[in-house]
Protein backbone atom coordinates (compact mmCIF):
# COMPACT_ATOMS: atom_id res chain seq x y z
CA UNK A 1 0.00 0.00 0.00
CA UNK A 2 1.19 3.47 -0.81
CA UNK A 3 1.14 6.28 1.72
CA UNK A 4 -1.67 8.07 -0.13
CA UNK A 5 -3.83 4.93 0.04
CA UNK A 6 -3.20 4.58 3.76
CA UNK A 7 -4.02 8.26 4.26
CA UNK A 8 -7.32 7.91 2.39
CA UNK A 9 -8.19 4.79 4.38
CA UNK A 10 -7.61 6.49 7.73
CA UNK A 11 -9.38 9.67 6.65
CA UNK A 12 -12.45 7.55 5.84
CA UNK A 13 -12.22 5.83 9.22
CA UNK A 14 -11.90 9.20 10.97
CA UNK A 15 -15.00 10.47 9.15
CA UNK A 16 -16.94 7.34 10.15
CA UNK A 17 -15.87 7.87 13.77
CA UNK A 18 -16.92 11.53 13.62
CA UNK A 19 -20.35 10.64 12.21
CA UNK A 20 -20.85 7.91 14.81
CA UNK A 21 -19.89 10.29 17.61
CA UNK A 22 -22.31 12.90 16.23
CA UNK A 23 -25.15 10.35 16.10
CA UNK A 24 -24.44 9.29 19.69
CA UNK A 25 -24.32 12.92 20.83
CA UNK A 26 -27.64 13.64 19.09
CA UNK A 27 -29.25 10.56 20.64
CA UNK A 28 -27.99 11.50 24.11
CA UNK A 29 -29.28 15.04 23.66
CA UNK A 30 -32.72 13.82 22.58
CA UNK A 31 -32.90 11.45 25.55
CA UNK A 32 -31.86 14.21 27.98
CA UNK A 33 -34.43 16.63 26.55
CA UNK A 34 -37.18 14.00 26.83
CA UNK A 35 -36.34 13.15 30.46
CA UNK A 36 -35.78 16.78 31.46
CA UNK A 37 -38.99 18.03 29.88
CA UNK A 38 -40.95 15.21 31.54
CA UNK A 39 -39.47 16.16 34.92
CA UNK A 40 -40.28 19.84 34.34
CA UNK A 41 -43.82 18.97 33.31
CA UNK A 42 -44.36 16.77 36.40
CA UNK A 43 -43.00 19.45 38.69
CA UNK A 44 -45.44 21.84 40.26
CA UNK A 45 -42.82 24.59 40.46
CA UNK A 46 -43.87 27.28 37.97
CA UNK A 47 -40.35 28.70 37.71
CA UNK A 48 -39.10 25.45 36.15
CA UNK A 49 -41.23 25.98 33.05
CA UNK A 50 -38.65 28.50 31.84
CA UNK A 51 -36.07 25.70 31.87
CA UNK A 52 -37.94 23.57 29.34
CA UNK A 53 -35.54 22.43 26.58
CA UNK A 54 -32.65 23.99 28.55
CA UNK A 55 -30.15 21.18 28.12
CA UNK A 56 -26.66 21.95 26.79
CA UNK A 57 -25.78 20.14 23.59
CA UNK A 58 -22.94 17.61 23.73
CA UNK A 59 -20.03 18.85 21.66
CA UNK A 60 -18.37 16.59 19.10
CA UNK A 61 -14.62 16.89 18.72
CA UNK A 62 -13.32 15.97 15.27
CA UNK A 63 -10.58 13.40 14.88
CA UNK A 64 -7.58 15.11 13.32
CA UNK A 65 -5.01 12.98 11.56
CA UNK A 66 -1.48 14.31 11.27
CA UNK A 67 0.25 12.83 8.24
Amino acid sequence: MEISEVKVKYEKLAEIMRRRQQMEADALYAEQIFIWNAAVQRSEDVTLSSLKNAIPHVSVNPVILNF
